[in-house]
Formats: C-alpha cells, sequence, structure tokens
C-alpha cells in the first residue's frame, strides 16, 4: 500500500465535511523527508474527536489523529506492507481487508455483500451463528497487535521497535497519548490494525480442524453449522481466543437460529413495495403517504437504517417545483429524526436551489436549530454540517450563534465559523476571539486542538504575533507551514445531484403515451361496431383494461429496477 495513499485517502473521518482535506499533506510531505528528526520518534500527541451519530442515541467519536504521530504509523505500516498483507491472505473468512478507492478507503466487499457471500455458503447446513465483538475498536489491547503479527511469546521475549508490530503498538499509543486500551476509530490505519488481528483469529479457527462455512466483516461474524451443538462448540472456541486478546463477544447480539431466517429486514421489503405500488399518485399525494410510512417504520423498527435507506431513493426521484415546499419540509423532518443524513439534505436543498432559487429563510431558522440542539451536548457532527450548510447556502448568522461556538471545544466548527467570518456571512464582531489568542501555548500542537491551532494561522484567521506563535516555534509544523501544507481548503465545496438528468429520467410522472390511447380506444370502437350481442362487447372493454394493466405492470417493473439500482449503488445505508 502506497504512503500517499493512506495519507490522502485513509487519514481523516470520511464524516467531516468537504474543506477537511489531507490532499496537500499526501502531496508534499516527501519534502519532509526528515520529519522524525525534527520531533523524535518518541514524541506524543492526543487526538481530537469528532462526534458521530449512530442508530437511536448512540453515537461514535471518531478520531483526527495529529499529523505527525500519523506520519509514523503509516509509514510502518507501508514499510512492512508485505508482512502484513501475507497475514491477510492467511484468512479465508474475511471481507473486510482496506481498499483504496478514488476518493477515499473502503473494505473491499460491503456489509451488505458480506452478508450474501456468507448466504452462499449456507448449502446443506441447519444452523445459522451471529455474533460480534463488544466495542470492538476501543477494546484493543494495543499489546496484543504484536502477539497476532509475530505470536505472544515471541513479542514478549522481544519488546524492541526491531518487531515491526511492536512498532506499530508504539506507534498507535504515541497518537493517543500513550493509552494501551483502544485504537482511534475512522483511520484506514485502524482497519489495518482490525484485520491484522482478526485474520490471525481466522486462521488459528481454521486450523483447528473445523471446516468453517461463512465470512467475516470485520467483528461480525456470520457462520453456518449442522446443528446448534457444533455451533455452540465453535462460538466457545472463538470466544476463548478473543479472551487470549483481551476481547469480548456482544451477548446482544450473539444469536444460534435454525434455519430458514430472512436475510432482508421486512422493512426493506415494505418500503420497496409501497414505492412500486404508489408511484402514479401526484407527486404531492406520493410524498405525504410515503412520509407518514416512513414515521411509522421508524417507530416500529427503531434500530433500522431507516431514513437513510430511504435517502438514497430520494436522491435518485425528480421533485417536482409545485411539490418542493411540501418534500423540503418532510426531508427537514427527517433530518432531525437522523442527523447522519445531513449531507444528503444539503446536497439536494443546494441542488433543488440552483434550479427553483427558493427562500431559504426556513432553511436557515432549521439549521440555527440543530446547532443551539447539539452544541452544549458536544454532538460535533450536527454542529459542524449545521454551519457548513450555512456557508455553501450563503446564509448570515448571528454573532451571538459565533460567540457560543467559539466558547466551545468542537474545534472543527470553530474553523468554519472562522471561514463564515472570512466570507462576510457573520453580522458583528466576534468578540470570543480575543480570549482564543490569549489561550494558546505551544502544547496546543499535540492535543485535542491542533488542527484548529494549526489552520487558524495558516489561514490568518486567528493573528498573532507570528514570531512567538506555537506554530513558528515547532519544528515540525513550522514545516508544514512553510511548505504551504493546509488541512482545511476554502474551495472545496459538497457534490450535486444532476437534477437536470433526474427530470429527464422521472419515473414518477405518470404519463400514459397517447398512442396507447389512440390504439386502445381504435380497437374498442372497431369491435364494439362488429359486436354481435353483449358478451361482445363485454369482451372488448375487457380487452381494452388487460391492455392497460399489461401498461402499468411494464412501468411498475421498470420503475422498481430504477429503483433498486439507486440502493445497490449505496447499498451500506
Amino acid at each position: 500500500m502506497r504512503l500517499e495513499d493512506i495519507l490522502e485517502k485513509g487519514y481523516f473521518p470520511k464524516e467531516l465535511p468537504p474543506p477537511f482535506t489531507t490532499k496537500q499533506f499526501s502531496d508534499h510531505f516527501k519534502t519532509m523527508s526528515n520529519f522524525k528528526g525534527m520531533v523524535g520518534n518518541s514524541k506524543t500527541s492526543i487526538y481530537s474527536q469528532f462526534s458521530i451519530p449512530k442508530l437511536s442515541y448512540f453515537r461514535t467519536k471518531v478520531a483526527l489523529i495529529n499529523p505527525y504521530n500519523f506520519l509514523v504509523l503509516a509509514e510502518i505500516i507501508k514499510d512492512n506492507w508485505a508482512e502484513i498483507d501475507t497475514i491477510f491472505n492467511g484468512s479465508s473468512l474475511t471481507t473486510s481487508l482496506p481498499t483504496i478507492n478514488t476518493y477515499t478507503y473502503s473494505t473491499q466487499k460491503t456489509f451488505s455483500e458480506f452478508r450474501e457471500e456468507s448466504l452462499l455458503q449456507s448449502l446443506g447446513k441447519n444452523t445459522l451463528l451471529t455474533t460480534d465483538i463488544s466495542r470492538f475498536y476501543s477494546s484493543v489491547y494495543t499489546h496484543s497487535i504484536p502477539w497476532a503479527i509475530h505470536t505472544k511469546p515471541v513479542a514478549k521475549a522481544n519488546n524492541s521497535n526491531s518487531l515491526f508490530g511492536n512498532a506499530i503498538d508504539t506507534a498507535v499509543r504515541n497518537c493517543q497519548d500513550k493509552q494501551t486500551n483502544g485504537i482511534p476509530i475512522g483511520p484506514i490505519t485502524s482497519l489495518i490494525i482490525a484485520e491484522i488481528l482478526l485474520c490471525d483469529i481466522d486462521k488459528k479457527l481454521a486450523s483447528s480442524g473445523s471446516i468453517i462455512k461463512g465470512k467475516r466483516y470485520i467483528d461480525d461474524f456470520m457462520l453456518f453449522f449442522n446443528n446448534s451443538l457444533e455451533a455452540e462448540e465453535f462460538f466457545k472456541q472463538l470466544q476463548s481466543l478473543l479472551t487470549d486478546l483481551q476481547l469480548e463477544i456482544n451477548s446482544n447480539k450473539t444469536k444460534i437460529e435454525k434455519m430458514p431466517f430472512e436475510l432482508d429486514d421486512v422493512w426493506i421489503s415494505e418500503i420497496s413495495t409501497f414505492i412500486s405500488s404508489s408511484y402514479n399518485l401526484k407527486q404531492k399525494n406520493f410524498l405525504t403517504k410515503l412520509y407518514s410510512k416512513i414515521l411509522g417504520l421508524v417507530k416500529q423498527y427503531p434500530n433500522k437504517y431507516i431514513i437513510k435507506y430511504l435517502i438514497v431513493i430520494l436522491e435518485g426521484i425528480y421533485i417536482e417545483r409545485a411539490s418542493w415546499d411540501l418534500f423540503q419540509t418532510y426531508l427537514l423532518n427527517l433530518t432531525k429524526l437522523e442527523p447522519s443524513i445531513l449531507p444528503n439534505t444539503l446536497s439536494i436543498i443546494l441542488s433543488y436551489y440552483s434550479k427553483y432559487s427558493f427562500p431559504v429563510n426556513d432553511i436557515k431558522d432549521f439549521y440555527i436549530s440543530l446547532i443551539e440542539q447539539h452544541l452544549e451536548k458536544g454532538n460535533h457532527f450536527e454542529v459542524t454540517w449545521s454551519l457548513w450548510s450555512l456557508l455553501e447556502l450563503g446564509v448570515t448568522i448571528d454573532v451571538q450563534t459565533g460567540n457560543k461556538i467559539l466558547k466551545s471545544q468542537d474545534w472543527c466548527s470553530k474553523l468554519i465559523l472562522f471561514h463564515l467570518e472570512h466570507m462576510g456571512l457573520i453580522n458583528g464582531t466576534l468578540t470570543q476571539k480575543s480570549v482564543e489568542k490569549t489561550n494558546i501555548n505551544p502544547n496546543d500542537l499535540y492535543d485535542q486542538k491542533w488542527l484548529f491551532i494549526y489552520e487558524s494561522f495558516q489561514k490568518g484567521w486567528l493573528v498573532t504575533n507570528s514570531g512567538t506563535h506555537p506554530v513558528m516555534q515547532d519544528t515540525f509544523f513550522k514545516q508544514l507551514k512553510d511548505n504551504n501544507i493546509s488541512f482545511y481548503d476554502i474551495s472545496e465545496r459538497i457534490s450535486r445531484l444532476d437534477v437536470d438528468e433526474l427530470e429527464s429520467n422521472n419515473l414518477l410522472t405518470f404519463e400514459i403515451d397517447n398512442s396507447i390511447i389512440t390504439d386502445s380506444l381504435d380497437s374498442i370502437k372497431e369491435k364494439i361496431s362488429n359486436a354481435e350481442n353483449f358478451n361482445d362487447i363485454k369482451e372488448a372493454y375487457q380487452d381494452l383494461l388487460g391492455s392497460f394493466e399489461n401498461f402499468i405492470e411494464d412501468t411498475n417493473s421498470e420503475f422498481s429496477e430504477h429503483i433498486q439500482k439507486l440502493i445497490d449503488n449505496k447499498r451500506d445505508y
């Protein structure tokens, strides 16, 4: 794996708004070839956390690791990639090996593809075991990394960094203030470490003599057996291997069940059936009924990604101007229920705004209310994306809101706030800025503030005496600035939908071709004129009804295929 790819596509969390980027870091890091000598191999830092929403009230904190420590870790992985790849190739269970795509990284298979591949292994089996690891990333014991790579006895006999497993262990701990419990969530390096640990477990399970049918996706297992006794025996073996790595099974997600079982969730079929059977309604009626259907399913299945599934479908449907105001209301209400779709919502709004030029007052009020609701809770994703949405819409915000954000510990939102100020989108003076200036100290570059401190100085947004600023006094960060490396690109914007293409392919506008009507009416006229009795007339009308039913069935099939394509393109909702 190329170091440039790790730095550009596997560093920052995918959940951040568009301006947060590591491309320049990837492009220019080679000019800092002596970066280890600048600070020293033992330099530690505390990564910045970014809280993102999950299902219900659960959240995950992804990591923005200090660039110095991430570069050290990434280089170790790159230098030892051949050995790591050998470990990966030793597993026949995994479907989640890391791969680099055009813009980011991903697992080799999606979660849905993992389930499908697992099912293909079920032939002739009667029992299904599903399980996963409790709080996997936050439970990894970093010293277990060299155990998995070199074996526990070898790693304990030689704890020097001459063993690259120990070097990875040290580098990970240096990313998190020497902590041995847990690894940062988000970067590709953590997926690589996860697969090192779990591919080793896969190999040990296979070497026990068991014929394993099924697959694994990171810490999720889906395995098939002849009977429940076999499944229970295998589960005990898996549990023992995980215990050796100081990991625990998630008992709430562990099930042993008889075949057959449902692979797809019932709610998915309900949504697909509803859309396919209702698309011929007037669009406003369709949207209202769809909105009501989704709210009902969310109440019925609170722990499913129903709204995220829906948003993929909505991105492929053309919304008529007459329906937009109603659609916008439903969209914002759904976004409030499921904030993880904030990026999708912004993309949809901006795409149609360029076509319809609707007023944005209600939209501004929506985003401001989200900021007020989530700022004090430390819900960074909602605040950051709301601010970014206001910026892309070119909407001015009140200085009172800005000062509240500056008082928070939300470092990403603070950067976007300064960007808003730079664009003249704050109606007043941010008095809290003077407090921020006085609070800067050299240690900030290696704690959770690092991105905010570096970028606000690099952009000239938080002006202090240049000579005494920590960036100019730190050898590594001064090199970043001297090479004009930025982690926040003010020119970046979210991608838009192609609304014109959606309009040209609009399958929700139910229009019958005139030729169908003309041909059908001509046919019935001829049959009626030649009718000899009532039964002949009845048969003519039944033929007409049949031709229309066939048309509706053909159109319904075409629409269903269109919806399924949208879902397949973004399957991991």
